[in-house]
Order: structure tokens, then sequence, then C-alpha cells
């Protein structure tokens, strides 16, 4: 897959919002300023591309194979440490061990508002609008 990214990134839910290169957690107010290959990395990740071979192939396409490995494990450390640097928790990227990562998917889900919507069962879904160019 060859894919192009745009600078148009917009998800929004309840719970959190990527703007461009602005990551936000609503309930909290911790915001972070993404590279754009951090931006690219959450893209894969709200998209469920989880796999480590198929995110390199989506950000680094064309690139020299050597380097993209080493690539991906400096973009997973260095992510992982801004976010956590900036408040947000340690647990939002979750390293799933000979396959790849997975965005905590909790962060997806609603805050309830109140007690009886607590009971209930909560969609993550949230409204996720990007150009990608092939």
């Amino acid at each position: 897959m060859n894919c192009h990214f745009n600078n148009t990134v917009i998800f929004e839910n309840d719970v959190m919002s990527l703007i461009n290169n602005r990551l936000t957690l609503k309930a909290s107010g911790k915001k972070v300023v993404l590279s754009n290959n951090q931006k690219k990395l959450f893209i894969c990740l709200l998209d469920e591309v989880n796999d480590k071979n198929h995110i390199i192939e989506r950000i680094w396409a064309g690139k020299n194979s050597k380097s993209k490995e080493n690539n991906y494990t400096q973009l997973i450390f260095q992510t992982k440490t801004l976010l956590a640097r900036c408040g947000f928790p340690e647990d939002t990227i979750i390293t799933m061990p000979k396959y790849g990562v997975c965005l905590n998917m909790n962060l997806l889900k609603p805050v309830p508002k109140d007690e009886d919507q607590r009971e209930g069962l909560f969609s993550d879904q949230g409204m996720f609008i990007y150009d990608i160019r092939s």
C-alpha cells in the first residue's frame, strides 16, 4: 500500500480530538502537538491499523527497509514519552509484543455524565475525517 497523508486531519469524539497535529484529551484538557510521523501513527491507530509492518508501510512507504524498523521503534518510544510527559495516560499506546501497537480503546469511550449513563453501553465511534491520497 502506498499512501500519502495530507495535512488535514480531524478526529473528534466526546473524549479526544486530533485536529491536524494537536491531540487533546477533553476531560483533562491535556494537549500535545505531534510531529508529522506521530500524527500518521495516530491516524493508523484510530483507523485500527495495528500491525507493525502495516504501520511501517503506511508511514515510510518507499524508504530504505533497514531503517524502517529502527524508525518505527524510535517513533513508538518518542510518542509514548511525549504523551507521558504531557500528562496523558501511560497506556495511551499499548505495545503488543511480536505484533505491533494499539490505541487504548478506553480513550475513545465517552465519559458518563450521570449514574444512569454509567450503566449503559457506549459507542467507541467518533467522527474521523482525513485525506489520504494514493
